[in-house]
């Protein structure tokens, strides 16, 4: 490749990607992004951009100042998952979580919906910073064969990230937290933190069995605390695909009456639960 078209590929690149941050894409130039993220190199730029952008609007929120007037209101989904398990079972969740921008079937969720990833074993990491639904390409997967579990740690990102990224005109936010055993360590106060910030639209999937459900109550107001039947690939690609609705249902419905709501309550948005459809063939309720 000449260095003349190495230059116009980064320009390309680079008008892609601040267009995907605010929203303003057709589905083609998000195929084009797509391939452009295949290099490593751009792949990389694209994260450092994406973290750069939730830096400079939580500068410009401090300041009492919205950088971006144009951007449309946003339905967060975030994802908190526990590496410390069988190989396997990460694995089938890795290649369960590759398809999830492509499972969604409403104009709403790719035009309002942002999806990040935080992963936790003995420490905590954003593996996707925030994104548009068919930007969400989730990394390697590592799984961790010791016992600790920093589930504080992760929650403690993701309390960060929330605040950070979730602004009052938003429609929403929504976290699914994927747990293979009890945390281990001081996760209480993070969790209680969790539970203020997301009340109903806090979900927790035990995929171990070893949690009692009651300590899980910690983090969700919603009521329930969901077991998953099998860690097969066709059962975790069942339950991402079914979090995928989920999702889908519920920025759908904060789209339409989000606004609305917020008008109601003076500029404070009225909490919607999960519009939850979760099959019993893939999960179980587990007693609290």
């Amino acid at each position: 490749m000449s260095a003349n078209d190495k230059q116009k590929d980064e320009n390309r690149f680079s008008q892609l990607a601040h267009s995907s941050i605010t929203g303003q894409m057709s589905d083609a130039e998000y195929a084009e992004l797509d391939s452009f993220m295949a290099d490593p190199g751009f792949r990389k730029q694209y994260i450092e951009l994406c973290l750069k952008s939730s830096f400079v609007a939580e500068v410009f929120s401090r300041l009492g100042e919205n950088p971006e007037p144009s951007v449309a209101p946003v339905f967060h989904a975030y994802f908190v998952v526990d590496l410390a398990g069988d190989m396997k079972m990460v694995a089938n969740l890795q290649k369960a979580f590759e398809g999830l921008g492509d499972t969604l079937n409403t104009a709403d969720v790719y035009q309002f919906g942002k999806f990040s990833l935080v992963t936790y074993n003995g420490d905590a990491q954003i593996a996707v910073p925030s994104c548009k639904p068919r930007m969400f390409q989730v990394p390697d997967l590592v799984p961790h064969s010791g016992d600790t579990r920093s589930l504080g740690s992760a929650y403690q990102l993701l309390t960060k990230q929330r605040q950070r990224e979730v602004k009052p005109d938003d429609y929403g936010a929504m976290v699914f937290t994927l747990l293979n055993g009890p945390p281990t360590d001081d996760w209480e106060q993070p969790a209680n933190r969790v539970k203020e910030l997301f009340g109903q639209n806090s979900i927790m999937i035990d995929q171990s069995g070893e949690v009692d459900p009651k300590l899980l109550n910690k983090a969700t107001e919603y009521g329930e605390v969901f077991g998953i039947k099998g860690t097969e690939q066709k059962d975790y690609q069942n339950l991402i695909n079914e979090i995928g609705s989920c999702v889908e249902q519920t920025s759908t419905q904060y789209s339409k009456i989000g606004h609305s709501i917020q008008a109601e309550h003076q500029g404070t948005s009225a909490p919607l639960g999960p519009t939850l459809s979760l099959s019993w063939d893939i999960l179980t309720s587990l007693a609290s």
